[in-house]
C-alpha cells in the first residue's frame, strides 16, 4: 500500500472516530446539567473516563505492540459505539457512568493503536510527522464543524438526540477499520513470543519494563511526558466551561453556541493550516514556548471578561494555539521512539495527559461550584505559564 494511501486512510478513520465529539462538543456538558447534575457531580461523572482511559492506555499499547495495531483499532470502534448507544438510553447515573467506562476503554485503544499504524506503515519521517498530523487535524476540524452545528440544532429538539449520529459514526469507523487496516509483520522476537512463550500477563510485564527503561534513559521523553500532563491539567477548564461560559455572557441562548462552535473549529483549523506551512521554517520549542505565553494570557483575560465579543475572542485566541499546539506535542513524542514500542509509549503519552485531566475535573469541578468559572480559568493561565520552565530544558537538552 502507498505511503499516501495509508496517510488518507488514517485521516479518514480518525476523522470519523473523532466525528462524535464534533456532533455533541457544544452542548454535552449541558446535557448533564439538564438531567439535573451540578457542575461537581457532572465533572465526577465525566472524570471516570479519565480513569479508563488511564487503566486501559498500557494494556492498548502492549496489545498493540505484541499483537498487532488492528486488534486494538477493533475494540476502540466496539467500545465507541457501545459508549454512544448507552448515552443515547441513559435512564440514571449508572447508565452513564457505563457509558464513561466504555468511552474510556475506546480512546485507550485508539490513542496510541492508530498513530503507530500510520507512523509504522506509512514509514514516515520527522518532517513527515507534522504534515501529515497537521493535515488530518484541519480536516477533522473542517468536518467537525459542520457536525458541531447539526448537533446544536439537533439540541433544540432533545439534549438526548445529539448521541444519535455518534453512534451511526462509531459503527462506521469499525467496519471500515475491519476493511482498511492491516497489521505490519512484527519482528521475530515478538512472532516467537507471541506464539510460543508468553501470555497476555508476561506481555504487559515486558511493556512495563521497556516504559521504565524508556523514560529512565529519556531525559526529553520525561520532559515531554511532564509538559503535555501539565498542558492537559490546563486544557481540562476549557474544554469543560467554555459552553456555560458562552452561554452566560450570551443571555443563555442555544443559537450562541452553535456560532461559537463553528468559530471554534475555523481556528483549530486555522491553527492546523498555519503550522503545517511554518513546520519546516521554525523550531518545535520556539513555538511552544510562544503558545504557553500567549494561551496563559489569554486565560487570565478570559476570567475578567464579562463582554460576549471580548467572550468570543479570547475562546477563538486559545482554539488558534491548540491547533498549533496539537501536532507539535503529537510529533515531539513520536519523534523520541521507536517503531517497536511505539504504540505502548504513546500510551504512555496519553495515559500521563489523563492524569492530568482527571486533576483538573475534580479540582475546577469544586472550585467551579464553590467560587466560579473565571477562578478555574485564573488558576490554569498560572499553571500554562509554569509550564514554560519544562519547555526551557527540552530547549537546554534537545536530544
Amino acid at each position: 500500500m502507498s505511503k499516501k494511501r495509508v496517510c488518507d486512510r488514517y485521516i479518514i478513520l480518525e476523522t470519523l472516530f473523532y466525528l462524535h465529539s464534533g456532533i455533541i462538543g457544544a452542548t454535552y456538558i449541558l446535557y448533564f446539567y439538564d438531567l439535573g447534575y451540578s457542575k461537581f457531580v457532572t465533572n465526577i461523572i465525566t472524570s471516570v473516563f479519565n480513569v479508563f482511559v488511564f487503566i486501559f492506555e498500557i494494556p492498548s499499547g502492549s496489545l498493540s505492540d505484541n499483537r498487532g495495531n488492528k486488534s486494538a483499532l477493533i475494540i476502540s470502534g466496539i467500545a465507541l459505539s457501545s459508549s454512544m448507544a448507552l448515552f443515547l438510553y441513559a435512564g440514571n447515573i449508572s447508565i452513564l457512568i457505563l457509558g464513561q467506562i466504555f468511552w474510556g476503554i475506546s480512546y485507550a485503544m485508539q490513542s496510541g493503536a492508530l498513530e503507530a499504524w500510520v507512523v509504522n506503515t506509512a514509514d514516515l519521517d520527522d518532517n513527515e510527522l507534522d504534515a501529515v498530523f497537521s493535515k488530518s487535524a484541519k480536516i477533522r476540524n473542517f468536518v467537525m464543524i459542520l457536525g458541531g452545528v447539526i448537533g446544536t440544532f439537533i439540541a433544540k429538539a432533545g439534549l438526548r438526540y445529539i448521541w444519535i449520529i455518534p453512534l451511526i459514526t462509531a459503527i462506521i469507523y469499525t467496519l471500515l477499520v475491519l476493511r482498511w487496516v492491516r497489521n505490519k509483520q512484527l519482528n521475530q522476537s515478538k512472532i516467537h513470543t507471541c506464539n510460543f512463550k508468553i501470555n497476555v500477563r508476561s506481555e504487559l510485564k515486558g511493556s512495563f519494563i521497556t516504559i521504565y527503561d524508556t523514560i529512565r534513559k529519556g531525559d526529553s521523553i520525561k520532559t515531554i511526558l511532564l509538559l503535555n500532563m501539565g498542558v492537559a491539567f490546563v486544557i481540562s477548564p476549557l474544554f469543560t466551561y467554555w459552553s456555560p461560559y458562552i452561554l452566560q455572557l450570551g443571555g443563555g441562548e442555544l443559537g450562541v453556541l452553535a456560532w461559537m462552535w463553528i468559530f471554534i473549529k475555523i481556528s483549530m483549523t486555522a491553527g492546523n493550516a498555519l503550522w503545517e506551512h511554518l513546520h519546516k521554517k521554525y523550531n518545535r520549542i520556539q513555538a511552544l514556548f510562544v503558545i504557553c505565553i500567549l494561551f496563559g494570557s489569554i486565560f487570565i483575560i478570559a476570567a475578567i471578561n464579562s463582554n460576549l465579543l471580548v467572550g468570543f475572542a479570547v475562546i477563538i485566541g486559545m482554539e488558534i494555539l491548540l491547533g498549533v499546539l496539537d501536532p507539535i506535542q503529537k510529533a515531539l513524542i513520536n519523534k523520541y521512539i521507536d517503531s517497536d514500542n511505539r504504540a505502548t509509549m504513546l500510551s504512555v503519552n496519553s495515559m500521563a495527559e489523563r492524569v492530568g485531566g482527571w486533576i483538573s475535573l475534580v479540582l475546577m469541578g469544586i472550585l467551579g461550584d464553590v467560587f466560579s468559572i473565571g477562578i478555574t480559568w485564573i488558576i490554569a493561565g498560572v499553571t500554562m505559564l509554569f509550564l514554560c520552565i519544562f519547555i526551557s530544558k527540552l530547549k537546554r537538552n534537545p536530544n
